[in-house]
């Protein structure tokens, strides 16, 4: 009557005890957490017998976007059984199911191999032999997608895969995720991380990484801060590429203070900061009239020792125009010019001063 659970269901925020109280002692909702607390243990289990190279979906289980799914409705507790379904299926003699075998395995790279290398269209004429012979795979694929010129392509040749059996992974999943994030088509790269999900494949630090960056290019700010803290959320290591990638989108909304300790994030997380994190600030106090910020930010670039980019120097020089500080700005061009001429003269030297 009191729904005693598991202590996996300390682990499912969002849901307490009292949905279960009532006439009936536990509600559908209850039962479909408890579902979900005691299918977690067996995925531990099954994950544990089936060797390090088997699929594990848990992170998946235990992710924000799944407690969301969960609680919508207690039918979605078949989700759970489909993740474990995989999870054997990929766990069959230590091997994912994509994969090929160990007969095969060489001839798979070697194509994969020559595929990369290929021009274009010998690289098309290629691909197409394999399809026919039935030798392609879910590597083949992956690298067909990376080299689509559009999203549309990307999502074209992704269907055909499912179409023919071979099941994507996750690289698989974050590339047709970056296509439709470069023709701005954020939406599309959402629901491309809802199939993978569903489809029992664990987003890793670079999927969501790329989410973020489509959704603030989009200017869509509120999402991109809420899948940042669902990363956050996660667990996963976050890399410099992601800590890099949520700087920027928090000054793209102008969110100073979120920017600021998301660098001291970083450092604390033992990641150094680079001349590419500190640029987005340069734009944002930019957009916020405070030339003298950006002045400042460009002073602790050159005070941490990094190597102070065009990009970086035309940063300043515009936020430093912009608001009318043009005898500043031009100061600064003679500085960049400076710059440039040490550099190429490094170059000319082989590196040497």
């Amino acid at each position: 009557r009191t729904c005693a659970l598991s202590p996996t269901f300390d682990l499912l925020p969002g849901l307490s005890e009292s949905h279960g109280r009532g006439s009936g002692g536990c509600s559908t909702k209850m039962r479909a957490v408890r579902g979900v607390a005691n299918l977690s243990w067996v995925i531990l289990q099954r994950r544990v017998s089936a060797g390090p190279h088997a699929t594990f979906p848990m992170p998946t289980l235990f992710s924000p976007r799944f407690h969301r799914y969960v609680a919508t409705d207690a039918r979605q507790t078949d989700i759970p059984r489909v993740l474990v379904g995989q999870s054997e299926q990929r766990s069959e003699g230590s091997r994912p199911a994509n994969r090929p075998s160990s007969a095969d395995e060489k001839e798979s790279r070697r194509n994969t191999v020559k595929l990369k290398r290929m021009p274009q269209d010998q690289r098309k004429a290629f691909f197409e032999e394999l399809q026919k012979s039935g030798r392609a795979d879910v590597y083949h694929y992956s690298t067909m997608l990376s080299s689509c010129s559009n999203s549309a392509q990307a999502q074209a040749l992704m269907s055909e895969m499912q179409r023919v059996g071979v099941q994507p992974n996750l690289v698989t999943y974050n590339t047709l995720i970056q296509k439709h994030n470069r023709d701005g088509q954020a939406e599309l790269a959402q629901q491309v991380l809802e199939e993978m999900i569903a489809n029992g494949v664990a987003p890793d630090v670079v999927t969501y990484s790329s989410i973020i960056d489509g959704l603030t290019r989009n200017q869509k700010h509120r999402e991109a801060a809420r899948m940042w803290r669902e990363l956050q959320d996660t667990g996963l290591p976050l890399d410099l590429f992601a800590y890099n990638i949520a700087v920027n989108m928090f000054c793209r909304a102008n969110r100073e203070l979120n920017a600021r300790k998301t660098i001291a994030q970083m450092t604390d997380a033992g990641i150094a900061p680079t001349t590419q994190t500190y640029t987005p600030l340069i734009a944002m106090y930019s957009r916020m009239s405070k030339p003298d910020q950006a002045v400042a930010i460009l002073k602790e670039i050159q005070a941490l020792g990094l190597e102070i980019d065009t990009r970086t120097y035309n940063a300043v020089i515009s936020a430093l125009g912009n608001n009318g500080w043009v005898r500043e700005a031009e100061a600064l061009v003679g500085v960049m010019t400076g710059a440039e001429k040490r550099r190429n003269h490094k170059a000319d030297r082989g590196g040497r001063e």
